[in-house]
């Protein structure tokens, strides 16, 4: 016997899909000036994958995505305050420990 072809029908993406797509569309928009693929250091091949179907896309992509977007709502203020608050954090990780145990923090 013979078996039917496959349906060439589009699938409907999930509202999770859909939310997906429009975080995409989003910081496509917001990165635009500097390649969005290059931001999160993609292939542009890749990058392009990712936008036409979003269910292919790394959990690891989605946050870095979610948190880029959390960074440009704060606006220039918001960015500055989180820099200082990284800066400080980073700095205070420097001084604990012995020289043998500082040396990954400094890598």
């Amino acid at each position: 016997m013979k078996s039917k072809p496959a349906s060439k029908k589009p699938t409907r993406l999930s509202a999770r899909h859909d939310k997906l797509r429009l975080k995409l569309e989003q910081f496509s928009e917001a990165c635009a000036a500097a390649s969005p693929w290059r931001v999160l250091g993609l292939g542009r091949a890749t990058w392009t994958r990712h936008v036409r179907d979003p269910r292919t896309v790394p959990t690891y992509i989605v946050r870095s995505i979610e948190a880029h977007l959390r960074l440009l709502a704060l606006g220039s203020r918001g960015q500055a305050a989180f820099s200082d608050l990284v800066l400080r954090a980073t700095a205070s990780n420097r001084l604990i420990g012995t020289e043998d145990e500082q040396l990954p923090l400094d890598l």
